[in-house]
């Protein structure tokens, strides 16, 4: 059976040569190698089960690396004591099968052989689908990490269904696909179940390998909820692979929606690139570009829509005739805003403005992020970008201000202005960069007065009004909305001091969206635009080129006002960085040391509280149900899980 043993040892090579050309370890990853002690929380029994081969990716121990190519197959000459046990091996699984398990370990969804390789390599070679394997699970450190929630997640739904096939790229999943299938909630699967469940994914996943959704950044199991959501677990269990691959046509927009791109985060505006003569040539040829400012409410409604539309005759005033700029308004009929009717009504709005000419637009909230996704992937020839944060997605770009930077100064202000250490603070919907908006102003507070406590309330949760919360707490210095409509006569906005009868205004924050909407129409007036096409570009700018700035009351005493001063002009030349040295939460866990900073990723994302702000996170279950839609598209994660 050598010839058995040189097709492999071919195969391996081959492999072996294809890895090295492109830069990647050409060789079985050794565990070891992955994982030190400090990484595992503790090691669990699993027992005797059969294991996804594709999911035997390494060997426990970095000796037993250079025999294999990456995926097992030989490395070694067939002259070798190697080769003559793997024949003996391939003898035994052809006349008898081999029938003795391997041993592994597991960790993080993946398997690494202790026992075995060479069973599992010419397992592998003959196609095995799966292997019986002795499991010991190496149970990870818990973090805050994506890859550490939805394995935990895995552990969780493992322990109702004992199925490793089912892999996920995205949190909450598991939990999505429970709640689709018809097992009893909470209850451990039975045998038959189990195997019937297995039966469909064997068939789908036959269906997946020939569809163009596996050449997406999803796993097969992503694309299996998508195709469930739609049709339902009955209507697929009797399906064969051709028309479940026809199940998969029919939503692949759906699919490409549910794909996670890797997310840069653009600081400050790109520098224009030099164009040659006939780049500058073609550019000034373009003229009444048509860009469309939509937005989900009316101008007198909502204070967000009207500093967008501030933004918007910012644009037209700048470049005249050579930009029509137009404000248009789509809502949905459908209670729930959330829904794929409410999507479909509102993308049917979209597609219209797009038809009237309209090929830049504007969605001016995260409420319309799935709307724009889903016209985007309809119209290439369009450029929508969507204001929100951290949408990992590369058709349709994002753009926000780096506010914690001006909620910073507040925080150093409201503690100088304070003749108390206790000031309030309102937040309004718990989504990405609203966290690091209280945490910059509670540490902006401490770095003027040690002893400051923040004390959170949010105006989107069941109960009476924040603003009469504070007034029971006899606090009267409060961080309140940072804007109002334009109908709304309140001068509760900014950080406002409130005696009573009285209201006094000390200092507010400013959305410069006008800097926005000019710097990104002109890259697409000159070219620029289209380049990092292939990643979710999203634009984070701040005060170093005023797309965020801070305006302070002639209330305020003269030195508080040169105080503000100072802190704007340091971080506007990055000298100071509000997260920057010691930083703890109110659990006690530290996230920043002396002389570290955090990165923007971890400052969009941020799920926990500073330890001198006083009040939590909401959940999703707490808020007012008119405010679930827009935190379920863009809440952090831990108040939507």
């Amino acid at each position: 059976m050598f010839e058995d043993y040189e097709k492999a040892l071919k195969a391996g090579k081959k492999n072996y040569q294809k890895c090295v050309s492109k830069g990647k370890y050409p060789y079985l990853p050794a565990l070891e190698d992955i994982v030190s002690t400090a990484d595992v929380a503790c090691e669990e029994s699993i027992g005797l089960i059969q294991i996804p081969a594709h999911l035997i990716v390494g060997t426990a121990y970095a000796g037993r690396t250079n025999s294999f190519d990456s995926d097992f197959m030989p490395l070694l000459d067939k002259d070798t004591e190697f080769a003559k046990k793997w024949v003996t091996l391939c003898n035994a699984h052809i006349e008898e099968g081999i029938r003795d398990p391997i041993k592994v370990y597991e960790y993080m969804n993946r398997f690494y052989v202790v026992e075995g390789n060479k069973r599992v390599s010419v397992l592998k070679y003959f196609g095995a689908a799966s292997i019986l394997a002795d499991v010991t699970r190496k149970v990870p450190v818990k973090t805050n990490g994506i890859e550490n929630i939805i394995y935990y997640e895995f552990m969780d739904f493992y322990e109702l269904t004992r199925i490793y096939r089912v892999i996920f790229s995205k949190p909450g999943s598991y939990r999505r696909l429970l709640e689709l299938l018809p097992a009893k909630e909470g209850e451990k699967w039975e045998d038959e179940f189990r195997q019937d469940f297995l039966s469909v994914c064997y068939r789908f996943e036959t269906a997946y390998e020939t569809s163009k959704a596996k050449k997406l950044d999803l796993t097969m199991s992503d694309v299996f909820l998508v195709v469930l959501e739609n049709f339902g677990y009955d209507s697929l269990k009797d399906l064969n692979s051709t028309q479940m691959l026809e199940k998969i046509k029919t939503v692949y927009e759906e699919i490409l929606l549910e794909e996670v791109h890797d997310i840069q985060i653009a600081m400050d505006p790109e520098k224009p690139v030099p164009k040659n003569f006939f780049d500058k040539m073609f550019s000034s040829q373009v003229s009444n570009l048509k860009v469309a400012f939509v937005n989900n409410k009316s101008v007198e409604q909502s204070g967000w829509v009207y500093g967008h539309e501030l933004g918007r005759m910012h644009l037209q005033n700048v470049f005249g005739d050579k930009v029509e700029a137009e404000r248009f308004e789509i809502t949905s009929s459908q209670k729930e805003l959330d829904s794929e009717a409410a999507t479909e009504e509102m993308a049917a709005s979209l597609e219209e403005i797009i038809e009237k000419g309209y090929k830049v637009i504007f969605t001016t909230t995260p409420e319309l992020v799935e709307t724009s996704l889903k016209v985007a992937l309809a119209h290439p020839e369009a450029i929508i970008l969507n204001c929100s944060l951290n949408v990992p997605h590369k058709y349709v770009r994002t753009y926000y201000g780096r506010m914690y930077e001006a909620k910073f100064i507040m925080g150093a202000v409201a503690a100088a202005y304070s003749e108390t250490d206790e000031i309030g603070y309102v937040a309004d919907y718990p989504i990405y960069g609203m966290t690091a908006n209280i945490n910059a102003f509670a540490l902006g507070a401490r770095m003027i007065n040690p002893r400051s406590r923040v004390y959170l309330e949010w105006e989107t949760l069941r109960e009476k009004p924040a603003d009469s919360i504070f007034l029971t707490k006899e606090i009267m210095l409060v961080s309140n909305r940072d804007m109002i409509a334009p109908s709304n006569r309140s001068r509760q906005f900014g950080l406002c001091k409130n005696q009573g009868d009285k209201i006094i205004n000390l200092a507010m924050p400013v959305w410069n969206w006008g800097v926005f909407y000019e710097r990104i129409v002109r890259s697409i007036l000159k070219g620029d635009y289209r380049k990092n096409a292939d990643v979710a570009l999203n634009y984070w700018w701040g005060m170093n080129i005023d797309a965020i700035d801070i305006f302070c009351s002639h209330h305020l005493p003269p030195e508080t006002r040169k105080l503000a001063e100072f802190l704007k002009e340091s971080i506007k030349k990055d000298i100071l960085h509000p997260f920057c040295g010691d930083i703890c939460a109110q659990d006690g866990t530290k996230y920043s040391e002396k002389d570290t900073c955090l990165r923007p990723e971890e400052l969009m994302t941020m799920e926990w509280l500073v330890d001198n702000v006083v009040g939590t996170i909401p959940t999703i279950d707490e808020l007012k149900d008119e405010v679930k839609p827009i935190v379920r598209l863009q809440g952090v994660l831990g108040v939507v899980s």
